[in-house]
C-alpha cells in the first residue's frame, strides 16, 4: 500500500473500542464503504467484535502469528518461563476484552 494511501485515525484515543468509533468517523468523512483492519493475530478477533458494533465494514489482515515450524521442542520448552508468562497475559487479557465487550460494555 502506497504510504498516501495510508490513513490513521485523527482523535487520541485509549482502547481498541475508542479505535472502532475513530474509524467509524473516518469512514463517513471520506465516504469509505469498507477498510483494512491491520493488528496483532491474537487481537483480531477483539478488533472486529468492536469494528462490527460500529457498524464498520472491515477485512481483517492479521499479523505477527506465533509460529514455529520445524523447531525441535526440548523438555525446557515445557518449564515455566517469563516469556511463557507473557503470552498468558496476553492471552487473559484478549479473553477478558473479548468477554467485556460481548456484554455490551464499552
Amino acid at each position: 500500500v502506497p504510504a498516501e494511501r495510508i490513513v490513521m485515525t485523527e482523535g487520541v484515543v485509549n482502547n481498541t473500542a475508542g479505535e472502532a468509533r475513530e474509524v467509524k468517523l473516518l469512514m463517513a468523512k471520506h465516504g469509505w464503504r469498507r477498510v483494512v483492519v491491520v493488528t496483532s493475530a491474537f487481537h483480531m478477533p477483539r478488533a472486529m467484535q468492536l469494528m462490527r458494533r460500529e457498524g464498520v465494514d472491515a477485512i481483517p489482515f492479521p499479523t505477527d502469528h506465533v509460529n514455529h515450524p520445524g523447531q525441535v521442542r526440548t523438555v525446557l520448552d515445557w518449564l515455566p518461563s517469563a516469556q511463557a508468562l507473557r503470552w498468558t497475559e496476553v492471552f487473559i487479557n484478549e479473553c477478558l476484552g473479548l468477554a467485556y465487550y460481548s456484554l455490551g460494555a464499552g
